[in-house]
């Protein structure tokens, strides 16, 4: 069996809200009552409203990677979806995805059936550990092409960025010569980890003109 190049670490620092033992009905019905969540294996994960930076990293990616691909017509982009994976037992709500054209078919009313192409979370307080550990995992079983984890927080300021293999484990990406990430699955898209710990982020339509240029 193929070994892991890397495994993330987990800050244990930050606990996260308690888990909800529910059925995925009584979910729909909590969930549409303006809560926020995900269910899993039975079990609902409350989530924390996010923090403003989370908010403003969320929302220059997600401006970012829409026009990229739209421009392309490359397949669509989403802040946030529902994700629905084994076969019903998991359903996510990534921060960001990217679904390929070729997987536009897997589109419900509800979301997501099936692993999307790219997923990017951004770590908070309350889900280190989902995001670091638990989903990176499943992610990984379930077929996600591409995963990024955007850990913002003071000190951390970090990207970890992963591809899946061809042996079927996520294998760490990495940063070019100039501290650039440049992405597997969308081919010339890449970003400068700098560009999201400005405050304001920067200008997208400037950004993307500077990731067409290839600098």
């Amino acid at each position: 069996m193929a070994q892991r190049t890397s495994t993330p670490t987990i800050d244990p620092a930050h606990p996260e809200p308690n888990r909800i033992r529910m059925t995925f009905e009584e979910f729909q019905d909590w969930y549409t009552e303006g809560r926020r969540g995900e269910w899993v294996d039975g079990e609902v994960i409350p989530f924390v409203a996010p923090k403003i930076n989370h908010q403003d990293i969320g929302g220059f990616l997600y401006a970012l990677l829409r026009l990229y691909v739209e421009d392309r017509d490359l397949g669509k982009v989403f802040q946030p979806i529902e994700m629905k994976l084994r076969e019903g037992r998991s359903y996510r709500e990534p921060d960001l995805v990217f679904v390929a054209a070729s997987k536009l078919d897997r589109l419900t009313r509800d979301g997501l059936v099936g692993p999307a192409d790219l997923v990017i979370e951004i770590v908070s307080d309350d889900s280190v550990r989902r995001d670091r550990k638990e989903k990176f995992d499943e992610y990984e079983a379930s077929g996600v092409r591409e995963y990024w984890v955007i850990d913002p927080r003071p000190l951390r300021q970090t990207v970890y960025a992963y591809v899946l293999g061809d042996e079927g484990i996520f294998n760490p990406i990495g940063t070019n010569a100039s501290g650039e990430i440049l992405s597997i699955v969308l081919s010339g898209f890449w970003i400068d980890p700098a560009w999201l710990w400005q405050n304001p982020t920067p200008n997208v339509a400037e950004t993307l003109r500077i990731i067409e240029a290839g600098r």
